[in-house]
């Protein structure tokens, strides 16, 4: 089964707005009695930051910060968002999430998920109770979108700061600014006074079956970086490991390669990426100037970032079959261009 397989009427009529919660900054306040920050506003209370919801249906699908997620976790929200969208009646789908991991859970929703309708995603960078929180604006930005019919057929979207972003290109630059996120690929999107503007129309993922497998290890390199790394992972015995490779185009340092051609020789998928967010790493991985590695199994993450690609291998794996036939829908999912 896929975590959403249905067929949507997409006449264009009017229906419902659909709030699904999970916690995050969003719905963050002080605690006075403990003097720690935690997740305390439920889906109603959340409902009423933004105008536009007073008619929503509210769901609560969770409450807790997003560094606590699993890649399990993250699959469980996609089903939400595909059993929200089993409603005939629906007409878009807004999503809160807590920044730290909003780019990966909005990703994984794009794989499973046929959003014939506008799902959009969206946070906060600042705590409820904050002076000037931006939850209330972002929130607003993303009913919007999600009201609007030209939203549709662009896959899963963010909304943040207002800019409309592909979730397969969102990608979190800043640490603690309100303007935290930006498209790899370049905004689909912006949202002003006279409500949203679209620029681009993200390319079509390939839709998945199954559920992404946990497990599934990064490793990071730097100069002069030896093998160890890697063979410390592959005696976990792994299914899949995603390497990231030095900015530009991957370079893996001439220290790790007797190590990756050990890993490559197993049933291991080796997946290399780049420090660098934009850009593609060559397909096949080079390992650097001169090709060191291109006589290896090794697969490129095209234009996915390090933990995108940690993601679609997941869910690879997840679909099940030969080795080769895992390889084969990785590299569907990252040769996907913007």
């Amino acid at each position: 089964m896929t975590l959403h397989e249905t067929s949507r009427r997409a006449d264009g009529s009017p229906g419902t707005l659909k709030l699904l919660t999970t916690g995050g900054t969003i719905a963050t306040r002080l605690d006075p009695a403990t003097g720690r920050t935690a997740p305390a506003l439920g889906a109603a209370e959340i409902a009423r930051l933004a105008p536009g919801l007073e008619r929503a249906e509210v769901l609560e699908l969770r409450r807790t910060p997003s560094w606590a997620m699993t890649i399990a976790d993250m699959a469980s929200i996609a089903r939400s968002v595909g059993a929200a969208l089993d409603d005939e009646d629906v007409a878009g789908v807004v999503v809160t999430v807590g920044t730290t991991t909003l780019e990966y859970v909005s990703f994984v929703s794009d794989l499973y998920v046929d959003a014939t309708v506008p799902v959009v995603f969206t946070g906060a960078m600042r705590k409820a109770d904050e002076a000037d929180p931006d939850g209330p604006a972002n929130l607003a930005d993303a009913v919007r979108v999600a009201g609007s019919p030209e939203a549709a057929g662009r896959g899963v979207l963010v909304c943040f700061a207002g800019k409309i972003l592909s979730a397969r290109g969102c990608w979190k630059m800043a640490r603690s600014a309100n303007n935290a996120f930006l498209d790899t690929d370049g905004s689909v999107g912006v949202v002003d006074g006279d409500g949203p503007h679209f620029l681009r129309v993200p390319p079509t993922m390939p839709r998945l079956r199954g559920t992404p497998v946990e497990g599934v290890e990064i490793v990071k390199v730097f100069p002069g970086a030896e093998g160890d790394l890697l063979d410390a992972v592959a005696a976990r015995g792994v299914r899949g490991v995603v390497i990231e490779g030095l900015p530009g185009a991957g370079g893996i340092p001439p220290k790790m390669f007797e190590a990756l051609e050990r890993l490559a020789a197993t049933d291991t998928v080796v997946v290399v990426s780049s420090r660098a967010p934009s850009g593609s790493v060559p397909n096949p991985p080079t390992g650097g100037t001169g090709s060191p590695l291109a006589d290896l199994p090794l697969l490129s993450a095209g234009s996915l970032t390090t933990e995108k690609a940690w993601i679609a291998l997941s869910a690879a794996l997840g679909e099940g079959g030969s080795l080769s036939a895992v390889r084969a829908r990785f590299s569907s999912l990252a040769e996907v261009g913007p």
